[in-house]
């Protein structure tokens, strides 16, 4: 697993075991720019706003046949496993891939388990739109036309308390 450093590209980042021993799951990472959508800042406050980097996370279920043929391992600091590069070196041609993010209200369900919706890491509330949780879904794909989906959440109202008179003696004028 790499610390500390981003790739534009998909990279493995684990391969983790199973119940079943022919099975595994990798975990696939991606880290993009973020589109600009909040003016100037990431320009003119680089150290406040940061590299404004957006870091995506998909899991893929593969054999162990699929492992060994593309010799997928898991990416260290020293050498990064590129999920395409790993594909293309054995169908000799070029390969890209991307990891897209789809935002739904509709909540995924398996035996003995369910998605859980997005929470605001801040506060641990759960984000809504209209009052329905919003459900974030993500996956690896060679369609690099495929776009991702994302529902704007409801805002938080905070009312600030309204101000009242105190009296006191401490201000001299």
């Amino acid at each position: 697993m790499l610390e500390n450093k981003t790739t534009t590209e998909v990279r493995v980042d684990q391969i983790l075991s199973t119940s079943n021993p022919d099975v595994f799951t990798l975990v696939l990472r991606q880290e993009i720019k973020k589109p600009e959508s909040s003016g100037d800042l990431g320009f003119f406050m680089p150290g406040i706003v940061g590299s404004n980097l957006e870091k995506r996370v998909a899991f893929r279920n593969v054999d162990a046949t699929f492992i060994e043929m593309y010799n997928i391992y898991e990416s260290e600091n020293d050498n990064t496993c590129f999920f395409a590069d790993q594909i293309a070196t054995v169908v000799d041609k070029a390969v890209n891939c991307k990891i897209v993010i789809e935002e739904t209200h509709n909540q995924r369900t398996w035996d003995g388990g369910e998605q859980q919706p997005k929470v605001n890491p801040k506060t641990g509330d759960v984000l809504t739109k209209n009052g329905n949780p919003i459900y974030r879904n993500t996956w690896v794909t060679f369609d690099m036309t495929e776009e991702d989906t994302y529902i704007a959440h409801d805002k938080a109202t905070v009312k600030a308390p309204s101000a009242k008179a105190v009296a006191t003696e401490d201000i001299p004028f």
